[in-house]
């Protein structure tokens, strides 16, 4: 396991400067209500995710994610977010937003790459927990291993609050 760090390591950081390349694309249209990525809803507004997690109580899990062209933001939607593990918990412990940068770092919506920088993602896939009122819980990223251990990482970052 030690031989791969190295590599896991370099492979984060080649990432990163993709993250905070300037923009160029124009503001892409977000839909108010919950688009479906995987088999289970994710919002594409903040502020309608926020009014969310503050009816239901729940915090906010903001995914920036590059899910055509980041090879650890498609290993984290394969090896976890689609998994029925990560489906079943995810609605009852949190409401889920998506900041989906699909071609490229520059297609990712100027308002989602300043949340990104406001936030502190430091590059794709980036995975922010907050309250709903915007308050940072904690931050992670892909983590290999199954989704019962990603969620109950998860779980830990909620109850941080």
């Amino acid at each position: 396991m030690k031989r791969y760090i190295p590599a896991i390591i370099l492979a984060c950081l080649s990432c990163a400067p993709l993250a905070v390349r300037a923009a160029d694309a124009t503001p892409a249209e977000k839909p108010a209500a919950p688009v479906k990525h995987g088999k289970f809803k994710w919002y594409t507004s903040l502020k309608s995710a926020r009014k969310a997690a503050a009816e239901e109580k729940k915090p906010i899990i903001m995914l920036f994610t590059g899910s055509d062209w980041c090879p650890y933001c498609i290993k984290l939607e394969k090896e976890i977010l689609s998994q029925k593990e990560f489906k079943a918990w995810a609605p009852d412990h949190a409401i889920l937003f998506i900041a989906d940068a699909k071609g490229g770092p520059d297609k990712l919506a100027p308002e989602n790459k300043k949340l990104m920088k406001e936030y502190g993602g430091n590059g794709f896939p980036s995975v922010i927990v907050t309250d709903a009122d915007g308050k940072t819980l904690g931050k992670t990223g892909y983590v290999g291993g199954t989704p019962e251990a990603y969620c109950k990482s998860l779980d830990g970052i909620i109850a941080s609050k």
